[in-house]
């Protein structure tokens, strides 16, 4: 049964836009005026609306007319400008790569000082495309640029381990050693990060890898299956597994048909997870393995 794992990507802030209505005369009560937005937040703004509507090659055009201007001067640019143009470039089935890193080398150029959100931006690119080796030379330029990753910087780069051909498991495992390590600017990684890496286990066939994470995550024996070491630090702030993981695991054993090892997650997660409800992955994994093991219950 092919299953199809989704992995939540990043969505930049956006602000609001106020406009003050003035007093038609002095006998009229007035409203207290509100700031207007500069024009490079309107734009940007602009931007991120055409992104979300689908039109990608017009928030990009707005991006590169806004910097030239029709009469040749230089407008302010900001860099949430350059995040959303790039970040529509993440948005379409096949995301634009030339075009993502066309406005990222133009920003650079123009003096524009990428963030974390920049990065996030063409990591989203990369991702839907697999390129794990490009995810982590970015993951290595932005430290060398002074800008520490967040959980979502390391989130993303582990799904481009899921997409790519084959799945690469162990650079996923690694990044999420790594997300758990001070170079993480949140400290820690989230329940986000832990089902990527095991969806990435599951996809790679690697069922064991899968359930040995849910282990540690546990805080269970974790000599079930024998690996030389653990794959999460002792000190590392591990989330407790929720209905995603126990789904997600369940779906690499099922891959695997481990039958007995679906139930037994199955009545694991029943027994000592009582705050949890098996979501429809579970519930799918659990009836295909009472069916393969002739269970009439």
């Amino acid at each position: 049964m092919k299953k199809k794992f989704i992995i939540l990507l990043p969505l930049l802030a956006q602000t609001a836009n106020s406009l003050s209505a003035p007093a038609a005369n002095k006998n009229t009560n007035t409203k207290q005026s509100k700031p207007m937005n500069s024009p490079n937040q309107d734009i940007a703004k602009q931007i991120m609306t055409l992104s979300r509507s689908g039109k990608t090659k017009e928030a990009i055009n707005l991006y590169y007319n806004a910097f030239d201007g029709t009469d040749g001067k230089r407008k302010n640019i900001s860099t949430r400008m350059m995040n959303n143009a790039i970040g529509a470039c993440a948005r379409p089935f096949k995301p634009l790569y030339d075009e993502a890193f066309g406005i990222f080398e133009h920003g650079l150029k123009k003096g524009i000082q990428p963030n974390v959100y920049t990065y996030g931006s063409l990591m989203s690119v990369c991702a839907k495309m697999g390129n794990v080796k490009k995810c982590t030379s970015l993951l290595k330029q932005m430290k060398g640029d002074g800008i520490k990753p967040n959980s979502v910087i390391y989130s993303t780069a582990i799904s481009a381990c899921e997409r790519s051909t084959p799945p690469r498991s162990d650079i996923a495992i690694e990044l999420l050693r790594e997300g758990n390590s001070g170079g993480n600017m949140d400290g820690f990684m989230n329940i986000v990060g832990y089902n990527a890496a095991i969806s990435v286990c599951s996809r790679a066939g690697e069922w064991k890898q899968a359930c040995q994470i849910l282990n540690e995550m546990e805080r269970r024996d974790t000599q079930e299956f024998q690996f030389e070491k653990a794959f999460l630090h002792d000190d590392a702030f591990i989330p407790r597994p929720d209905e995603v993981t126990y789904g997600t695991v369940m779906a690499a054993c099922e891959r695997a048909k481990e039958w007995h090892k679906v139930l037994e997650l199955s009545k694991r997660m029943e027994s000592e997870r009582t705050d949890l409800t098996m979501d429809g992955m579970a519930i799918s994994s659990a009836l295909h393995a009472c069916q393969q093991l002739s269970y009439g219950h």
